[in-house]
């Protein structure tokens, strides 16, 4: 009885904190459209979760600051959807796949130096094989060393096969990816350096 009347309670705080939410966002027009888009994809947010529409606007926010200039951006982003049996498990899956979603945003720039390098060098394939090896590892490694991350987004859904299917948006402060992409760009010239191929520089 006692652990009926705690889950009961539980499921009443998380719909006040919900309201409660719901209250302190103030979700402009086009929050409002994708959240109702979300809600017709059968989209839900966990109990004692924002609201749609908060979590949507706070995306908004964070992306289009506008103390910042034009092509500016405070926040890098990334996304990850992922299905399985459990919650947690899909959860965790998501995470996972929005964490390298956010570090192939970190390393557009790179990745275009790199084939910049490729190119002028007139790497041989297997060298040039050997180089994207070198930048798929520093991805991995990059992914790992990920920290500050902010969850934006958390939604979840029932599938047709009864499994649930979990989207989660990730976000990490520009200047802590500016350090990662340093870092990066160290690696990779130290690593292909190894490889003896010379003069082989990124900036």
């Amino acid at each position: 009885m006692k652990a009926i009347k705690f889950l009961v309670t539980m499921m009443l705080f998380g719909i006040a904190l919900g309201v409660s939410a719901q209250g302190l966002c103030n979700p402009s027009k086009e929050a409002k459209k994708l959240a109702k888009t979300y809600k017709k994809q059968k989209w839900e947010v966990a109990p004692g979760g924002l609201p749609i529409e908060c979590q949507v606007q706070r995306a908004y926010d964070m992306e289009f600051d506008p103390t910042l200039e034009l092509g500016q951006t405070k926040y890098m982003f990334g996304t990850g959807i992922s299905a399985g049996q459990f919650y947690d498990a899909a959860k965790l899956q998501a995470s996972e796949v929005a964490k390298g979603d956010l570090v192939g945003n970190i390393y557009t720039e790179i990745t275009r130096l790199v084939s910049a390098q490729v190119n002028n060098k007139q790497l041989s394939n297997q060298q040039a094989e050997s180089v994207a090896g070198v930048v798929e590892k520093s991805k991995s490694l990059t992914v790992k060393r990920l920290t500050n991350i902010l969850t934006v987004v958390e939604l979840h859904r029932t599938t047709k096969e009864g499994n649930t299917e979990v989207m989660i948006r990730l976000a990490v402060k520009s200047d802590n990816t500016k350090n990662m992409e340093k870092d990066a760009k160290q690696y990779i010239n130290d690593e292909v350096k190894k490889l003896g191929i010379d003069d082989f520089m990124i900036q």
